[in-house]
């Protein structure tokens, strides 16, 4: 297990290639706070990293670090990162339950075809 101490996680939201969990879980970390989410510069950061990260802790809102005025970051708590994770890992279960759903339902209304190979499919 992770100390106590240790339990702030950092949750990048920058630049990478964001799937529909990454979209999620900023989702997500954006409505745990008001409107105007708690922000800080990356000077911010190397000034006054325990400060934040204490906050952080103790609040249990996001902190957005901001890069050039524009968000690159987010600090969490690390329990409320795990209530994130288990939120976008029980709407994965859902959209996927959902889509076998559908197709069960379009085999059943002779919806679909059986094909032996893909080639066979994209003709």
């Amino acid at each position: 297990a992770v100390p106590k101490e240790r339990r702030t996680t950092v949750l990048y939201l920058g630049n990478q290639d964001t799937g529909s969990t990454h979209k999620i879980l900023y989702s997500r970390i954006y409505n745990m706070n008001t409107l105007m989410p708690k922000t800080v510069s990356v000077s911010d950061i190397q000034k006054n990293y325990r400060k934040i990260f204490d906050k952080a802790k103790r609040t249990k809102e996001p902190v957005i670090v901001l890069s050039n005025n524009k968000p690159d970051v987010a600090i969490i708590d690390y329990d409320s990162l795990e209530d994130l994770r288990k939120a976008a890992y029980e709407a994965e279960i859902k959209d996927t339950l959902a889509a076998i759903e559908e197709g069960e339902k379009e085999l059943q209304e002779g919806k679909t075809a059986k094909v032996a190979t893909l080639a066979e499919l994209l003709k």
